[in-house]
């Protein structure tokens, strides 16, 4: 017998206890739910994510009866990757091997490193 906790296990042909619950797949339509559960969370982040936007907040309640808050920390464009940095910090680490001594391969014998990490040699 395996171990398997009880919302893991199959639910029905269709996938769900008794029909669709309200809440899922149903973003644009209705007003979401601030409350999800944790299989709520597990099996369609999506929504929840969209109410997490929606009300500025959601709160999670497990079965164990703890409660657990996720809020929005900050939007895409704050997150977002700045490739300009990235160059300068790249630069400067060359520039740091080139003062510890390193001398990169010539172009010859980087095609033979290239061919021996490929397994051809």
């Amino acid at each position: 017998m395996s171990v398997m906790m009880s919302d893991m296990k199959p639910r029905s042909k269709k996938g769900w206890p008794a029909g669709k619950p309200a809440h899922i797949g149903t973003a644009g339509k209705q007003r979401l739910p601030s409350v999800f559960t944790v299989w709520d969370v597990n099996r369609d982040t999506a929504t929840v994510f969209a109410a997490c936007r929606e009300h500025g907040e959601v709160t999670i309640r497990s079965r164990t009866g703890e409660q657990f808050v996720i809020r929005p920390t900050g939007s895409v464009g704050e997150l977002a990757f700045d490739s300009g940095d990235q160059i300068a910090k790249l630069r400067k680490h060359h520039e740091h091997l080139r003062r510890l001594g390193y001398v990169p391969p010539p172009p010859e014998q980087e095609a033979r490193l290239e061919r021996i990490i490929a397994g051809e040699e």
